[in-house]
């Protein structure tokens, strides 16, 4: 079959396979708060991936949760030589 539309995008991403903290934001107020910044103290951890729902106190939670990880994402470098 011939596609005119492009059937996947590729992005990047970051697996993690650790421990996070994890804060739940009921009232979402985090981005206004700049939580990205200066992230609270956390309520949780949890390894990743995983389901929070799965977790202690977090079985009924639907909302907004923040998760901090402290790892750098692995940087690849291209370098092209001309002969």
């Amino acid at each position: 079959m011939l596609r005119t539309f492009q059937e996947h995008n590729i992005s990047d991403y970051i697996v993690i396979k650790r421990s996070v903290e994890l804060l739940k934001d009921p009232s979402n107020v985090g981005v206004k708060e700049k939580w990205y910044e200066r992230f609270p103290q956390a309520s949780h951890s949890m390894y990743v991936p995983s389901c929070w729902n799965n977790e202690l106190n977090m079985y009924d939670y639907e909302g907004v949760a923040w998760f901090k990880n402290d790892a750098a994402p692995k940087r690849s470098i291209v370098v092209k030589v001309l002969l």
